[in-house]
């Protein structure tokens, strides 16, 4: 692992902090408020690097990351720092329903006990060296194992999550300033390769779908051309991905393999033992495996509105109609798409579609074409799984649980068996949701490594593509 750095605010040096809080504060709870305003600093960057629309410098920290932080003073010290006028936290406006009074409270995001915080005054960060200071370190690392599920191939994408850096060039720095100047976000180029290349950006599996989650799969495509990994510069790397990946792992769910890779989504076996011997599924099925299903779904628009869509639009129809919301009367759709095509098919010739516009369109399409398919998914968002929704039980829908049964089972598959046999064969490698990040020189061998995987499942082998990471597409700006 590479040398240890705390991220902290560049107008609030140790001193300042002292003088702000009083010189009564201990050494010990100095280096905490420090960590604190590191773990900010560090997610405000990661958020930014999304493109997070409405951040204005505001970030979630849980009431765990607090105590793992201060310990058992957490809400002492976190009140002091807004005393102080260090932090501030997010408030909105609460409307008493009785009296119509309004009330101006703390904003609260997932869960009750997660608050946003950003720093006062915040314009850009300084990097002090912690490698030797062996407090700090070891609450970095409690910090980042608080994002990770325990299993033993989380622990190998975090290693070697931690050695993808930023080849650094001029070009890169300039090409990201003004990637973040015209979004009006407050980070230079400088900055955000300081932040990627350390070993302290944040690593997370989401307890919906059990996605991994880090500094590389939030990085815009574009970007992605400047990776490599550390040990092995100029080394070019490829994406290895399956085609149409989405839908195809819908196509394969079968009771079997939920009861193999998503055991706590077994209420769903029936439902998949009533459609996915049809013969409409089977068609779907096929399609998928051929890779096919998109320019399916373009020809069946054409042909169903005489609506030409591209293969993007393709992917939105399948989206929208699999793991949307449905409608409460689902048998009225195919008179309400007429409706709405035959008042105003000309709004759908202008090559962009907003979901409300397509959503219709796309559930009938499906529900017409594929009714296997829409009724399987309209079942499983019929069960209550709100237990499975350790992430926001109060924000639970249930229209959710088609989209979380098929990412349990993509993680399951292609990040427990996939990347845990990748590993195996003694390949560095890093995931990018449902793709493999590897060097060229390994590629032929992880794609032969993910179809050995899916034939020892007893699922028909995937078709596997590779693509340069090194090539960037000419239709691909740093402004898109």
């Amino acid at each position: 692992m590479g040398r240890r750095v705390m991220f902290t605010p560049a107008h609030l040096t140790r001193t300042d902090l002292q003088h702000k809080l009083g010189i009564g504060l201990s050494e010990e709870a100095i280096k905490k408020v420090q960590i604190f305003l590191h773990r900010i600093i560090i997610k405000n960057t990661y958020l930014n690097s999304k493109d997070n629309e409405g951040n204005e410098g505001f970030v979630q920290i849980s009431k765990t990351e607090r105590r793992t932080i201060f310990g058992k003073e957490y809400i002492a010290l976190t009140d002091l720092l807004q005393s102080k006028n260090i932090v501030e936290v997010a408030k909105i406006d609460w409307v008493n329903k009785t009296t119509g009074e309004i009330h101006e409270v703390e904003a609260y995001g997932k869960g009750h006990s997660t608050k946003k915080y950003r720093i006062v005054g915040y314009t850009s960060f300084r990097r002090t060296d912690v490698t030797e200071d062996t407090y700090i370190v070891s609450k970095l690392n409690k910090l980042r194992s608080k994002g990770t599920e325990a299993h033993a191939i989380y622990s190998v994408l975090q290693s070697n999550t931690d050695l993808l850096q930023l080849k650094d060039s001029q070009e890169l720095r300039e090409s990201l300033t003004i990637y973040y100047r015209t979004r009006d976000i407050m980070l230079t180029g400088e900055e955000y390769v300081a932040f990627f290349n350390s070993v302290e950006t944040p690593i997370t599996v989401d307890t919906f779908g059990n996605r991994f989650h880090a500094k590389h799969t939030t990085l815009k495509r574009v970007f992605r051309q400047y990776l490599e990994f550390q040990g092995f510069e100029g080394k070019p790397l490829v994406n290895i991905d399956i085609v149409n990946s989405q839908p195809l792992l819908l196509s394969l769910i079968t009771p079997e393999l939920v009861q193999t890779l998503a055991e706590e989504c077994a209420e769903a076996i029936p439902i998949l033992e009533k459609y996915c011997g049809m013969k409409d599924f089977n068609k779907f099925r096929n399609l998928c495996l051929k890779g096919k299903i998109y320019e399916y779904i373009m020809k069946g628009f054409k042909q169903l509105y005489d609506i030409e869509i591209n293969r993007d639009e393709a992917k939105d129809v399948f989206y929208l109609a699999c793991y949307s919301s449905y409608p409460k009367a689902p048998e009225n759709i195919g008179s309400k798409v007429m409706a709405l095509i035959t008042r105003s098919k000309d709004t759908y010739h202008v090559g962009r579609f907003t979901d409300k516009q397509m959503k219709p369109l796309a559930l009938y399409f499906i529900r017409s074409c594929f009714p296997s398919l829409f009724n399987l998914n309209l079942e499983i968002k019929k069960l209550n799984w709100k237990n499975l929704a350790n992430h926001n039980k109060k924000q639970y829908k249930m229209h959710a649980n088609s989209p979380m049964l098929a990412q349990r089972i993509e993680s399951s598959l292609l990040l427990k068996l996939c990347a845990a046999n990748i590993n195996q064969a003694g390949i560095l490698f890093t995931t990018i949701h449902d793709s493999f990040l590897v060097m060229e020189k390994d590629a032929l061998v992880v794609r032969r490594v993910i179809q050995a995987t899916f034939e020892q499942l007893h699922l028909p082998k995937p078709r596997v593509k590779t693509e340069t990471v090194h090539q960037v597409p000419s239709t691909m700006t740093v402004a898109a």
